[in-house]
């Protein structure tokens, strides 16, 4: 049993800084001592992203997103990462405008941006709009990688941390109960393995497990060898 995932190789275009700026500006006005993060609370949990005043534009693609009510922080306090508890309505990719909401109160609303950590079973993508050091963190099923971190999840798998678990959605489903079998597959297209590949050579985030990786590799060929 496979999760495989095929999405419209179309790049989303992201929102002009104007908007950025308004959602910062907004939550500012409602919270001047510049705390990470804002909350707005509701009497009535409501399904509207965002109100007539700041409308979000049509080309803009915004998503509400149900995470667990309190983010985790490192050590320094510096960074934020809110986890994603409930499948959103659409998989998370870079350039949407998402509003997190807990189950009593709206979070807050940023931009999705790059992809900064990846583990086996969770993708970890920052938030700009706003105060810097924010994150968000959701299932690998939830979320629409582009090639080359499809490409990257798929390669290095085995190399990826093996924390946190899948989501309890997932963990009791029986592609997950091997812990050395990859349940995800992405739809690259053919032909982009060898451009991919060396773009990962390249990047500073999967250069030193790639090296790795292919050390591991020239271990297990010289012990099949020996016996």
């Amino acid at each position: 049993m496979f999760f495989a995932f095929t999405y419209d190789r179309k790049k989303p275009q992201p929102a002009p800084p104007t908007t950025a700026e308004t959602l910062h500006e907004r939550r500012q006005d409602a919270y001047p001592n510049g705390s990470m993060t804002s909350v707005f609370s509701l009497s009535q949990p409501s399904t509207n992203t965002h109100n007539s005043e700041h409308p979000v534009p049509s080309y803009a693609i915004a998503v509400d997103v149900l995470v667990l009510p309190q983010p985790e922080r490192d050590r320094e306090g510096q960074q934020e990462t809110w986890i994603v508890d409930g499948q959103p309505p659409r998989p998370l990719a870079r350039g949407q405008v998402v509003t997190l909401r807990a189950t009593t109160h709206v979070i807050g609303a940023w931009h999705v941006s790059k992809v900064e950590t990846l583990t086996r079973h969770w993708v970890t993508f920052r938030l700009s709009g706003g105060n810097t050091g924010l994150r968000i963190r959701t299932p690998i099923p939830w979320a629409h990688l582009c090639d080359f971190d499809g490409f990257s999840h798929t390669t290095l798998y085995h190399t990826l941390p093996n924390v946190p678990p899948p989501h309890h959605s997932f963990a009791h489903k029986s592609a997950f109960q091997n812990p050395h079998d990859n349940p995800y597959e992405f739809d690259i297209t053919p032909g982009d393995e060898h451009r991919l590949w060396e773009q990962m050579t390249r990047h500073p985030r999967t250069k030193a497990l790639l090296t790795s990786l292919q050390r591991n590799g020239e271990e297990t060929e010289e012990g099949v060898t020996a016996e």
